[in-house]
This record gives C-alpha cells, structure tokens and sequence, in this order.
C-alpha cells in the first residue's frame, strides 16, 4: 500500500470515527433533553395539588378573619375568644370555608384545566358521545363495588392498626362529618367530586402521562390523591379510588364519566352507607372482599366495552 492510500485511509478512519462520535453526541443530547422535559412535566404536574392546598388555607385564613371581624363589630354578643373558637370548630363553618375553597378551585383550576389539557377548537359533544347505556350501568356496579372494598380497607386497618383507626375518627369528627349538614352534604357529593377530579384525573394525570407511560402516571396521581386526604386511613382507601377513577377518566376520554362516578361514590358514602352489611364471620368477611375486587373487575370491563361502543 502506498504512502497516499495509507493518508487516504487513516482520513477515512478518522471521518468515520468523528461521524460516529458525532451520532453518540446527537442521541446523548436528545436523550438529556428528553429526560429534562419528562422532568420539567414530574414537577408541572405536583402543581396543582401545591395550589389546591394553598387555596384550602387561603379561604380557611379568609374565613377565620371574616368571622372574627363580624363578631367583633356587628354581632351583639360581641367577641368572645371561646365563643369564636366554638365556631370555627363547627360543621357548619368548616362546610363554608370548603365551599369557598372550592369556588376558588373550580374557578382557577378549572381554567388551567381547559387552556392546558382541552385540546383546542374542540367540538361541544352531546351526552350520547359521552355516556351510553353500558357505562352508566357500570358506574353503578362500581360505586357499590367499591364502597364495599372501602369498607374493608377500614375495618381492616381498624384490626391491624387501631391508632390509625382513631385517628381517622377523630380528623371526621374535627371536619363535621359526623354531623352532617345540608351545606356539608353538597360540598361531599358535589363540589368536592369536582375540585378533586379537576386537580387530579384533569391536571396531574395529564401532566403525568407526559413524562410517564398511563399505567405509571395513574399510580402516581392515585397516590397523590391519598396523600391529599391528610390521614392514613382514608389515604388507603382513596388511592385505591383514585386507580379506579384514573381509567374511568383514561377509558372514557373525558372527565365528565369521572365526576360522575365520584359524585355517586360521595353519595353513597354519605347518605346510602347503611346498605353496607357488615359480618363478624372472618371468612365470610375474606369472601365479601374477594367477590367485591371481582365485581369491581368486571365493572372495569363492563365500562370499557361500554365506553368503546359509543356514538363518537
């Protein structure tokens, strides 16, 4: 080989190599930028629970305030430390501060839900293009379903964990729902169903499912919707919730089949609970349990056959 076809190859050796370094430095850099937007979704997407949670202490702060500037200059009485304490410990001023609270969220969040993630120009739909027959009667199986499996999430926790059990009694007691009110009733089946849909299955999933694969973003914001509810008991039952509402919101493709079904699941809970029956017989409760999940499965199915049969 000549000296010129030597240069000529070690040219063409040395291009080669810096094409390839080349390709190794483009794929290295979009990688980086992929994972940096991943990122930059993660974080976007624990927002709205940041601001859910600054809103609640916002209108409680607003509430407090109100209250003491009433009692100090336009109520009889007066003020009076223990009189002023009284109330805000009541039911019917806690169900005011969550009304507020979510006033605010529906208006703020609900904006950041429709600019974000309704994709624009979208046509207005008619109910038949959101439910039909099959995922209504699904919602239904499901709501019941899932009552009963929440029951046995309390009362197991109450066997295992009898602290935790309390704890969940006394945070219930603090709020009012023990005493429940005309006031407190519509903030449970309705306006709370609607804030927490809009935070969690309208914005944090949405993000979420920009960074991560659905299954992986809908664990992530079922376990944010448990930490949500501040006790652990509750945190259990209502991340367990949250999975069902994810692919009742991801099956359906839009979030009006889960508001729906959270507003019957409240609903349930909070005026139907007494058709909940209870058993002392270990086995007998395992079967209940076993046969809830299987019911809940089908419901699932149910739902999403439903859902894939609809006149879009």
């Amino acid at each position: 080989m000549s000296v010129s076809e030597e240069s000529v190859l070690v040219i063409f050796r040395t291009a080669n190599d810096d094409h390839k370094s080349s390709i190794h430095d483009i794929r290295r850099s979009i990688h980086i930028k992929k994972s940096l937007k991943k990122t930059g979704y993660f974080l976007l997407a624990l927002l709205p629970l940041v601001a859910a949670f600054a809103i609640q202490i916002s209108a409680s702060l607003v509430c407090t305030i109100l209250q003491a500037v009433y009692m100090n200059f336009f109520s009889p009485e007066g003020f009076s430390m223990n009189a002023y304490y009284e109330i805000i410990s009541d039911s019917v001023f806690n169900a005011k501060v969550m009304i507020l609270y979510s006033a605010v969220t529906v208006l703020l969040l609900g904006t950041w839900y429709r600019i974000a993630a309704v994709p624009k120009h979208m046509p207005r739909r008619r109910p038949g293009q959101i439910f039909n027959g099959r995922m209504l009667l699904a919602c239904a199986i499901l709501t019941v379903s899932m009552q009963y499996i929440a029951s046995y999430v309390i009362v197991a926790v109450a066997s295992i964990r009898p602290a935790w059990y309390e704890s969940y009694n006394q945070l219930f007691e603090s709020v009012g729902m023990n005493d429940m009110t005309v006031l407190l009733a519509i903030y449970s089946v309705i306006l709370a169903p609607l804030c927490e849909e809009l935070i969690f299955r309208g914005l944090i999933l949405h993000y979420f499912r920009k960074a991560f694969p659905f299954w992986a973003a809908n664990l992530l914001q079922a376990i944010l919707f448990g930490v949500y509810h501040l006790n652990l008991v509750q945190g259990i039952y209502a991340f367990l919730l949250g999975t069902i509402l994810g692919y009742i919101f991801y099956y359906g493709r839009s979030i009006y089949p889960s508001i729906l079904f959270h507003i019957l699941f409240n609903l349930f809970g909070t005026c139907l609970n007494f058709l909940i029956i209870a058993n002392d017989s270990f086995v007998i409760f395992l079967l209940q349990a076993a046969v809830a999940v299987l019911v809940t499965a089908a419901g699932l199915r149910l739902y999403k056959k439903g859902a894939e049969t609809r006149l879009l």
